[in-house]
């Protein structure tokens, strides 16, 4: 009687790792990674508001001629934006993992017909504390003499999903244009060709 309740068990524990844990972890990550990237959007929305100016971001300086010397990223700016949207990001992704996720019984089956059908369970998966936020640059020619250039905030994530016998780690990227500028005049070669805005912050044309 025991032997064949131990067995049972163990059965149902192997059932459940080999075949169930892996569809939890499939529904599970598409959920989560969806809400993660609107989590950091809101964040992003939050912090930017009414959008951003290129001028608090970049400093372009040109001789008496006009012409551009150097094209410089405001750090202090850069940074506090970062912070902040870190910051409320990582709060906003941990109310929803208090939350968890509601998975219908029927998505345990692994068939389309009966996928969202059945009573739910819900699954609870950990906020790892990892968000990063970065600004990124890009130069485009807008016209003869004119270039464009667009500065984007994009942000990593990483979150742990935890199941009983199973785990997995969601990572996440989003990228939002947040401002732009068509600069008059030939852009130094070398801020052509950086693509972080740190890396604009020492650089010598």
């Amino acid at each position: 009687m025991i032997l064949g309740l131990v067995l049972a068990i163990g059965f149902l524990f192997r059932y459940f790792e080999n075949n169930v844990a892996p569809i939890i972890l499939d529904y599970c990550e598409t959920k989560i990674e969806s809400m993660t990237v609107n989590a950091i959007n809101s964040a992003i929305s939050l912090v930017i508001n009414d959008g951003i100016d290129y001028d608090d971001l970049i400093e372009v300086v040109k001789d008496e001629d006009g012409k551009i010397t150097a094209i410089q990223a405001k750090t202090a700016k850069i940074n506090l934006l970062a912070r902040q949207i870190s910051g409320i990001a990582l709060q906003n992704i941990d109310r929803l993992s208090k939350k968890g996720i509601s998975v219908p019984i029927g998505a345990f089956f692994n068939s389309a017909v009966i996928a969202g059908s059945g009573p739910e369970i819900v699954v609870n998966f950990v906020s790892a504390g990892a968000v990063d936020c970065s600004f990124t640059s890009e130069f485009s020619e807008a016209s003869i003499n004119h270039t464009l250039h667009k500065i984007f905030i994009k942000v990593n994530s990483s979150i742990s999903l935890i199941i009983p016998s199973s785990n997995a780690v969601i990572k996440t990227t989003s990228e939002v244009l947040v401002s732009e500028c068509v600069l008059i005049g030939s852009v130094p070669e070398t801020y052509l060709k950086a693509t972080d805005l740190s890396d604009m912050m020492d650089l010598i044309p």
